[in-house]
């Protein structure tokens, strides 16, 4: 998913559109070949053909790096849940597809989902660009269970509470899978869309509301 912008060369020197996304891409390729130890100020700067310094004009040091890719994160995988959303269908179907297009993007993009929600950010407070893009990413889910539950489609209760019951459920599933722990049971990579869709099925059934 990285969106890597073209190094141009002129003069005998790097020149770029943006450095601080082109920094930001460099480190999401890292990321994603090589895990987040491999990340470095120097190395970034180095594969973007610029001095070693430059980076320090967007980012006082790797925390801040790593910070700015997580936020990328949540920015794209808003995108993916607006995207599932758009299809035709009543706001629990929307609410369903969301949290299967939350799935698929942990499942593609691991390394930058673990991340995402890693330890290093559990307290995004200091980062105020990335602890607003978390908190989007959750207000498009708590805004689907609240038009839900207006609609009479989800049952009655804190909405925040069920949008963080139905979070905790796809972001268990994700590790899950990721971490290759239904090997055992004889559920590999291969066979997740199948766990995907039968998870998320019976999550919107159990959240429905109940007929009287």
């Amino acid at each position: 998913m990285a969106r890597v912008r073209k190094v141009e060369q002129k003069q005998g020197r790097f020149h770029h559109g943006n450095l601080r996304q082109a920094l930001i891409d460099g480190a999401l390729l890292i990321l994603g070949k090589e895990g987040q130890s491999a990340i470095t100020l120097r190395e970034v700067a180095r594969r973007a053909g610029v001095t070693h310094a430059a980076p320090y004009r967007h980012f006082d040091g790797k925390e801040a790096l790593l910070a700015a890719v997580a936020e990328e994160g949540f920015h794209q995988l808003r995108h993916d849940m607006q995207q599932a959303g758009a299809g035709e269908g009543d706001a629990l179907d929307r609410l369903q597809r969301f949290g299967e297009a939350y799935l698929r993007f942990a499942l593609r993009n691991p390394a930058h989902y673990r991340l995402m929600y890693g330890p290093e950010f559990a307290h995004r407070a200091a980062h105020g660009a990335l602890q607003e893009a978390s908190k989007k990413a959750f207000v498009l889910l708590l805004d689907a269970v609240t038009e839900c539950q207006e609609a009479h489609l989800v049952r009655d209760g804190d909405p925040v509470h069920v949008a963080l019951g139905m979070w905790s459920m796809v972001h268990g599933l994700s590790l899950l899978i990721m971490d290759r722990q239904m090997e055992d049971a004889g559920v590999g990579k291969s066979q997740s869309e199948g766990v995907i869709r039968l998870a998320m099925s019976t999550l919107r059934d159990g959240l429905a509301a109940r007929k009287k």
